[in-house]
């Protein structure tokens, strides 16, 4: 790696260091330390109020935990297999924030997100499924 972008990323590092401090953990002798290999890994609280980011490195692991989202984050994240950045941002644009609704016809439950199952049998409401 060149030493112009090596000094970059660690300056990236320390900014994040610095910022985040509050929820900055950093664990120097990790499993895996050694391995040349970088890894980050984001995970998001369902109602987007919380995430968790872990960058795993060759000589550390920086984890940040519970810090607070914003609007701003809110809007763009997460990514999920349905929904890309892209359509986040065009439908925060165009506000369709409609409510989420899943269909039910026959044996099939349509989602919110057009994911579409087969349903052998739904239980009734006396609790004996049919």
């Amino acid at each position: 790696m060149p030493i112009q972008l090596l000094n970059r990323t660690d300056d990236a590092e320390d900014f994040c260091k610095a910022f985040l401090y509050p929820y900055m953990s950093h664990d120097r002798f990790h499993e895996g330390a050694g391995e040349r290999t970088l890894r980050v890994q984001a995970h998001m609280t369902p109602n987007k109020e919380f995430i968790d980011v872990t960058v795993t490195k060759p000589n550390s692991r920086l984890s940040f935990r519970s810090i607070k989202t914003n609007n701003f984050l809110k809007t763009l994240l997460p990514l999920t297999a349905t929904q890309s950045l892209v359509n986040n941002i065009k439908d925060r644009a165009l506000r369709s924030d409609n409510e989420a609704a899943c269909q039910i016809q026959g044996n099939h439950v349509s989602t919110f997100d057009n994911v579409t199952y087969r349903v052998s049998h739904f239980p009734s409401s006396n609790g004996n499924s049919s």
